[in-house]
């Protein structure tokens, strides 16, 4: 019985270094945890010192070792299937599947952070120089900001984290915005709230809205563009088809070193024609019309009589894009690190002299260096 026990154990701590030698188990490439793993070739490199060759060796080899990702998957499974938690500190496993990300993310989603008067002064001008740039060319600027999961459905966060003030971060800066400047603002929060009541909004394993509610909040935003900009048209809700389709969007579970094999049956709204829209992304990176990814830069084939667009966005604009492009003969989407990364886009691309310039801004954004 011993000698079982022990070839066990032997078979368990020989298994990981004959596949490191051999690889006869096929690595999952989407298993990464939404971060870049490190390599030996790294390690190798010319001109560095011993110590930063050795933490190298060590990074690679803790994220090289072999069966990595069934073990980390079989690891992960059994916290999240199993313990009903997270392995991993930046996610969150709330109530009936829910999952979020990051508790200093959901801290402000809960009212626990708001912006400060200094602050809500910079973010103000910082947007008010982006206004007078866009009407310098003659642009309409808009903006719109996009809500986390944790403002539209507090009522699944983990136990403990329940929202404890019903005003955010963005609440407080859409006030503001609308009591001192005439800057044209789209809060989606309201909107996603009411839509909820019949529609799933968010996916329950990523940090992102549905492709549907891209398709909803895309018609709040042509409905504006109609009532304020002359020359714009927009398709309307009945042009679109309604499918059902298997989505895969996982973020989290990813995050949590779980493959994003847990699909969802949602609804998706497809445009007339698809394929009349070309984009244009990073070279070699995927692209799906029902969600473009983050490396979609532009898009045209739109209208042929249309507007042209740009868009200063981040992830959550994902779902936007497709259902935005239709509207214009050409759109360029830009994703800035922060405010001073998209100045220097934001210029380079006026020179293209859009019509419209639509700012999309995330709620978390407010209170960590985007704005600085």
């Amino acid at each position: 019985m011993d000698m079982c026990f022990l070839s066990l154990v032997a078979l368990g701590l020989l298994l990981p270094a004959m596949d490191s030698l051999f690889g006869f188990h096929v690595a999952d490439k989407n298993l990464d945890e939404k971060r870049v793993l490190a390599t030996f070739k790294s390690a190798w490199q010319a001109d560095l010192s011993v110590e930063t060759r050795l933490n190298r060796f060590k990074a690679a080899l803790s994220d090289q070792f072999g069966l990595r990702d069934a073990l980390v998957s079989g690891w992960a499974g059994f916290y999240i299937d199993t313990l009903h938690t997270s392995p991993v500190e930046n996610v969150f496993v709330g109530k009936k599947g829910w999952f979020y990300f990051d508790k200093w993310i959901e801290d402000q989603e809960r009212g626990l952070q708001n912006l400060g008067q200094e602050r809500l002064a910079k973010i103000t001008q910082k947007l008010l120089d982006a206004q007078h740039a866009a009407h310098k060319i003659g642009a309409y600027y808009l903006v719109v900001i996009t809500r986390s999961k944790g403002t539209i459905y507090p009522e699944f966060l983990p136990a403990g984290y329940e929202s404890l003030s019903s005003r955010t971060s963005a609440d407080v800066l859409v006030d503001f915005l609308r009591m001192n400047t005439d800057i044209p603002i789209i809060d989606f929060r309201d909107p996603l709230l009411e839509l909820k009541k019949t529609e799933q909004v968010y996916f329950h394993h990523d940090t992102h809205w549905t492709p549907y509610s891209g398709f909803y909040c895309t018609q709040i935003i042509t409905k504006h563009l109609q009532q304020h900009v002359p020359r714009f048209r927009a398709l309307l809700p009945f042009e679109y088809e309604r499918r059902t389709m298997q989505l895969r969007d996982a973020d989290l579970l990813n995050f949590a070193g779980l493959p994003e094999n847990r699909p969802e049956t949602l609804p998706v709204m497809l445009p007339p024609d698809t394929e009349k829209l070309q984009y244009i992304a990073i070279p070699g990176k995927p692209f799906d019309f029902i969600s473009p990814s983050n490396f979609t830069v532009g898009v045209s084939g739109g209208q042929e009589d249309g507007l042209r667009l740009l868009m200063i966005r981040n992830s959550f604009a994902n779902v936007l894009i497709p259902y935005l492009a239709e509207h214009f003969s050409h759109s360029v989407y830009l994703w800035p690190r922060n405010l001073k990364d998209a100045r220097t886009q934001f210029v380079r691309f006026l020179l293209e002299k859009p019509d419209i310039v639509i700012h999309q801004i995330h709620d978390v954004d407010l209170n960590n260096n985007y704005f600085d």
